[in-house]
């Protein structure tokens, strides 16, 4: 592991290449190939079974894979086991053990590596004081809430100095106010160590939180890559639209005619060649247009008229279900309860992407 002099952790850059991992006659991971820069918070995103944990366990070094090579920092770790690895995980279950103090708990990892006890418990307080858990130094980790011991993982994590941390679902089992506290906590924690992070989640909103660069994976291949604005706002097929942004996807007629109107304010600032171009690509076989809830926008004075068949009140927003032209719309609407019946509304975003349902 990289430490400079001043004691601060240096971060190292993942790179896997065509790698591939089978279990029996399920394909987990199928030729997956990345290359996450060093101090990047890169999220592994997508439905349980797809492969993002396979993945991540595949860096850490516990699962290894059938074809393909990874390295970390430069150096290929293939072959090299979990161990000696510049490499920590926080695990979705926390994995401390019951029977030890938060002290041994931190320490472990150190003591395994050989450090004599002076300087695993100045390391163990160091890493407890940037999760603010220094005060539960000699606590029994079984006097603990659920959020104390995510923090104490985190903190026996950040002990052995890593190069990469890799967090499998971590924030899972708490509960949503905490969630986001500690989503927020992370992420500042993240910028100020500058570890490069790899964060596997099926949670949308925490991948689009944290992440510099996401993936999102599907059957064990990865879909689409990038920034979380680039992936949402522009998403790459259908599947990235739907899990990602809870899109609508419209083929036919009905999607020719809503692409039509949230694409027509753009193609009139860009002239008559926009128009062609827009008209070309709704043509292309295999394509369907994605359209987000929060496109789909009630207005009295809409475009479009249909028939609102379904509400309910999510706290920030109502989810709307919009009967018209013998499809259905998902709506994503702020503001006061609004009668089942006629609706007007206008669609202000769309998208072409590749039909891969």
């Amino acid at each position: 592991m990289n430490v400079d002099p001043s004691g601060e952790i240096q971060s190292a850059s993942v790179v896997l290449r065509g790698v591939s991992r089978a279990f029996h006659d399920v394909k987990a991971v199928r030729d997956v190939s990345l290359h996450i820069e060093a101090g990047s918070f890169f999220s592994l995103l997508g439905p349980s079974g797809c492969g993002k944990s396979t993945t991540l366990r595949m860096i850490a070094g516990f699962e290894h894979p059938d074809t393909g090579t990874i390295s970390i920092g430069g150096v290929d770790v293939t072959n090299v086991p979990p161990q000696k690895r510049p490499t920590a995980m926080v695990f979705q279950n926390y994995a401390l053990f019951p029977h030890m103090t938060v002290a041994q708990n931190v320490e472990y990892g150190l003591a395994v590596k050989g450090m004599n006890a002076g300087d695993r418990k100045k390391r163990a307080l160091e890493a407890l004081d940037r999760v603010e858990m220094a005060s539960l130094y000699e606590k029994s980790v079984t006097e603990l809430s659920g959020g104390q011991q995510q923090r104490i993982a985190l903190a026996r994590a950040l002990a052995t100095q890593p190069d990469v941390l890799l967090f499998d679902e971590p924030l899972s089992n708490l509960d949503a106010e905490l969630r986001e506290q500690t989503r927020l906590e992370l992420k500042r924690m993240q910028k100020e160590l500058g570890t490069t992070s790899i964060y596997v989640t099926h949670d949308q909103e925490e991948a689009l939180a944290l992440s510099d660069r996401m993936a999102i994976m599907k059957d064990g291949r990865i879909v689409q890559t990038g920034a979380p604005r680039d992936v949402y706002y522009n998403p790459a097929s259908a599947f990235s639209a739907r899990f990602l942004g809870g899109s609508n996807l419209i083929e036919g007629d009905c999607a020719e005619l809503l692409a039509g109107e949230s694409h027509a304010e753009k193609s009139r600032s860009a002239g008559s060649q926009a128009e062609e171009r827009h008209s070309e690509r709704s043509h292309i076989e295999g394509m369907v247009l994605a359209v987000r809830a929060e496109d789909v926008q009630p207005d009295p004075d809409g475009t479009f008229e249909g028939e609102l068949v379904f509400q309910q009140f999510l706290g920030r927003s109502s989810e709307l279900l919009i009967q018209w032209k013998g499809i259905q719309l998902k709506s994503s609407a702020r503001g006061e309860a609004l009668q089942n019946g006629p609706i007007r509304f206008n669609v202000v975003g769309s998208s072409w992407v590749t039909d891969d349902r």
